[in-house]
């Protein structure tokens, strides 16, 4: 088995054109599985379980961890271990957006074999400072920019219209909010500190 960096790669152009590697196996270095994904986030709003509801909606998250300096203090990155999805019809890989935006906090996501896209409208043809292309973020419409969208707002964690990040019913901390222990906690906490 030969790794190479895909169709536009020596090894494989070379496969094509010679008879005698006919029988070789080449793998896109792009598409071996599972990859190393790291986000950025530098805000400490965002919980780990959160990032990790965002990459189930585009991948299969095996385990993750919050990175940290060599002090032990968290440095803003976390790793996951994820399986990327393949589309069904093609049987290509699902890349990952380089760009996540939970709320109005932006991350950027990244991993070897990721390909360069436009961050407006998702082209692998250009890059933003090339980009002339109207995109909606919200309805995916290519006839209105997203602050001009008439459809609801959609969740960025999870996709669905009627809410936003901050009201998800799967965000992490709305999910804590509803559990019977942390209310308890809460009405204990006003007893001894009255400020909260």
């Amino acid at each position: 088995m030969v790794f190479c960096q895909g169709p536009g790669d020596r090894r494989w152009v070379l496969k094509t054109t010679r008879p005698q590697l006919a029988n070789v196996g080449m793998v896109s270095l792009s598409q071996t599985e599972p990859k190393t994904i790291t986000v950025l986030m530098f805000s400490e709003q965002v919980r780990m379980e959160d990032i990790k509801t965002w990459l189930q909606q585009r991948s299969t998250v095996i385990h993750g961890y919050e990175m940290r300096d060599e002090d032990g203090i968290r440095t803003g990155g976390r790793r996951f271990f994820v399986q990327l999805k393949r589309d069904l019809r093609t049987g290509e890989i699902q890349h990952l957006p380089p760009v996540i935006q939970l709320g109005a906090i932006r991350g950027h996501v990244f991993y070897p074999g990721q390909p360069k896209i436009c961050h407006r409208c998702g082209s692998q043809q250009h890059l933003l400072a090339e980009c002339h292309n109207i995109h909606c973020r919200n309805c995916d419409s290519k006839e209105h920019l997203t602050k001009n969208c008439p459809d609801p707002v959609k969740c960025n964690l999870c996709g669905e219209s009627g809410h936003t990040f901050k009201t998800c019913p799967s965000s992490y901390a709305n999910r804590v909010k509803k559990t019977p222990n942390f209310m308890k906690a809460k009405r204990q906490m006003k007893k001894v500190f009255p400020i909260f």
